[in-house]
């Protein structure tokens, strides 16, 4: 992916290829001017998520992204926390039960960047055309929001 602002490791660009981040999907305005990036986690493990929630934000950063959205389907609340983020991750995960599955922390920064974090999870509920219906709601809110 380009636009990475990791120039160089100990002036070698070749090796600041292979280590920027890679996002799981990208897209781009029509005017090629916004950038969404997505990391998407088929896990629930609350330690696993964490590492997730900050390289979705770490994407913001590195790409100038305007959104980032960590997509995955829920948090083992009973799942073993090693320290104070992954405590920060449970309360997250306590609102978005509350806000139906979506939720966004918006940065201070000034630039309107925001971490979304979005529920989709086919398991949500007994009827798995309910759970794709709530899963694509959550999705089209956050790129309305991208798009406009």
């Amino acid at each position: 992916m380009e636009g990475s602002r990791l120039l160089s490791v100990d002036s070698d660009k070749e090796i600041a290829k292979k280590a920027r981040g890679r996002p799981d999907i990208s897209l781009k305005d029509k005017n090629r001017k916004r950038l969404l990036v997505i990391e998407c986690k088929f896990s629930d493990n609350p330690n696993y998520l964490t590492a997730g929630r900050f390289k979705a934000m770490a994407y913001l950063y590195e790409y100038g992204a305007q959104l980032s959205a960590l997509v995955f389907p829920e948090l083992n609340s009973e799942g073993r926390l090693y320290d104070g983020e992954d405590e920060g991750t449970r309360s997250l995960w306590s609102l978005i039960t509350r806000e139906d599955g979506l939720l966004k922390l918006s940065l201070r920064d000034g630039a309107g960047q925001a971490l979304y974090l979005i529920r989709v999870d086919p398991a949500e509920v007994e009827d798995a055309q309910e759970a794709w219906k709530k899963a694509k709601e959550r999705v089209r809110k956050v790129l309305e929001e991208f798009f406009g």
